[in-house]
Formats: C-alpha cells, structure tokens, sequence
C-alpha cells in the first residue's frame, strides 16, 4: 500500500514505513546535486526529514510521521542524482519504524 503527504511517497513494507520522493517533487526540485538525511532515531512529523540542494530549489523535507527511523539512504549522501530516478528502490529517502498505524492508513493513497 503506498500513501502520499508532501510530495513524499509512503510505502509499507514489513514493518518499516518508506519513504521517499514522488516524480511530482522530483520534477518541482530539479537535478539534485546535494542531499543531507537526518540521522537514525526518533522522529517526529514535520521535524526535518532531509535537506536537499537541486537546481531549481533549496528545500527542507518535513517527515510525514512519527516514527523512529532505523534506516538512512546512505547512497543518497554520496551519491544524491540517484533521488532523481524513478525506482522507489533507488529514490528513498528514509526507513521509519514505531509509526502509529493509523496515521498512516489516514494519509491519502498514492496514484
């Protein structure tokens, strides 16, 4: 099941929620040349998720949930063009655990 909230996308898988960037946000930002993850730990919604540099903005990524995160792209750090790819494999950004269930189910679907 995937979710939307932000231009992020939410994807539940086992009992990690992933998130990353949808092709709408990818396209808003541009070619990103520089991108900062938080760190792994607790998380509370609209706290700082990422920090991304493109060529067409500076943002901040606001996290969609709380959570604790248990897992950063680290690719994405080195190597931050691969945000730009259209694999959710690729483009995520984080890995949260300890999210309340029905936060998640109340976030609009993904199509």
């Amino acid at each position: 099941m995937l979710k939307v909230k932000n231009d992020l996308w939410i994807e539940l898988v086992g009992e990690e929620f992933v998130i990353g960037l949808t092709p709408q946000m990818q396209d808003d930002a541009g070619e990103i040349s520089f991108a900062f993850l938080a760190s792994v730990g607790a998380i509370e919604e609209d706290e700082t998720l990422a920090e991304l540099e493109a060529s067409k903005m500076v943002m901040e990524i606001p996290c969609p949930l709380s959570g604790r995160i248990v897992a950063v792209n680290e690719a994405a750090n080195e190597r931050p063009h691969i945000l730009n790819s259209s694999l959710r494999s690729e483009n995520w950004l984080a890995k949260l655990v300890d999210v309340n269930p029905a936060d998640f189910e109340a976030l609009p679907d993904f199509e």
